[in-house]
């Protein structure tokens, strides 16, 4: 059975230096698994390697999304299974690393087998959206699909709407394609966990010192960058990118809302609030996921 690191965490513990590390010692490849780390954009406030760690060893699945573009468990999954199977063909340990803990509990468990949704029902849905709003969308869904509505909070914009293309392209609820058996994406895997679990103290004294970090390198610069396309009608509000910690406190700071003391004040609270609610689920489920070993470290 070959084997494949795995190297999790909530944010600012740690994870990314010690995959490094051991990627080196390992002839390593880092396929990352955290959603924003997927964006071109915001690399500083997402955390994203820098340039020189990139050049140590191979990283895979980092910084080619588009601002506006949506990458969903299922199609991350797959897209890590390729790089993995690439990284075993050529002799490379993979390592998987990041604090997405949906992503990786969907690749340890498999998928469930939910039909691509065709382009014109992606854009129905979109004009549906558009012409009557988010709180008329979850509405429809629990007309639709009551059970799925009941597992979604009314703002979570991207799951509802996903789960009315589901509905509106096959007919059939979201909610019954996931009660069917899910599908394994791979076969002959062991997946070895490290959990970066630092205590509550140390976790959140990181994540306010890399936050401050990350705006004296030039994060509020690339945030003012970024607020200036939207303002320009070039990246809508909402683009996924936008969900980056920090970037709604910056972007209420240069609208005049907050200063940029209490714009810093409040990201690291909200940077410590997410730290805490990734450290909880990933200790949590990680433990009920068939073909891994989990380490806390």
């Amino acid at each position: 059975m070959k084997n494949v690191r795995v190297i999790a965490g909530p944010t600012a513990s740690g994870k990314s230096g010690f995959a490094l590390a051991e990627a080196q010692q390992h002839n390593g490849v880092i396929i990352n698994a955290d959603s924003l780390q997927l964006y071109e954009d915001l690399p500083i406030l997402t955390a994203r390697p820098t340039a020189e760690e990139e050049a140590l060893v191979p990283h895979r699945l980092y910084g080619f999304l588009g601002p506006e573009e949506n990458m969903n468990a299922q199609s991350w999954a797959e897209a890590a299974m390729a790089e993995i199977n690439g990284a075993l063909a050529a002799g490379n340990t993979p390592y998987l690393v990041g604090g997405t803990g949906f992503y990786l509990k969907t690749l340890f468990e498999g998928l469930s087998p939910i039909p691509a949704i065709p382009d014109e029902v992606r854009s129905e849905v979109t004009t549906l959206y558009e012409k009557n709003g988010l709180s008329w969308c979850y509405e429809e869904l629990e007309r639709v699909d009551p059970r799925r509505a009941e597992m979604l909070a009314p703002p979570d914009k991207q799951r509802i709407l996903r789960s009315l293309e589901v509905f509106y392209a096959t007919g059939k609820p979201f909610s019954h394609f996931t009660s069917l058996p899910k599908e394994r994406l791979y076969q002959g895997l062991h997946f070895d966990v490290t959990i970066i679990a630092p205590s509550v103290e140390i976790l959140y004294a990181n994540c306010d010192k890399r936050f401050l970090h990350m705006i004296d390198i030039g994060g509020w610069d690339e945030a003012t960058e970024l607020y200036g396309r939207i303002m320009n009608g070039e990246i809508s509000l909402e683009a996924p990118i936008t969900r980056a910690l920090g970037y709604e406190e910056i972007h209420l700071c240069l609208e005049g809302i907050l200063s940029q003391e209490g714009a810093i004040s409040r990201a690291q609270q909200k940077t410590r609030n997410y730290a805490k609610r990734q450290n909880t689920w990933l200790r949590n489920q990680m433990k009920s996921c068939e073909n891994i070993s989990v380490t806390l470290k």
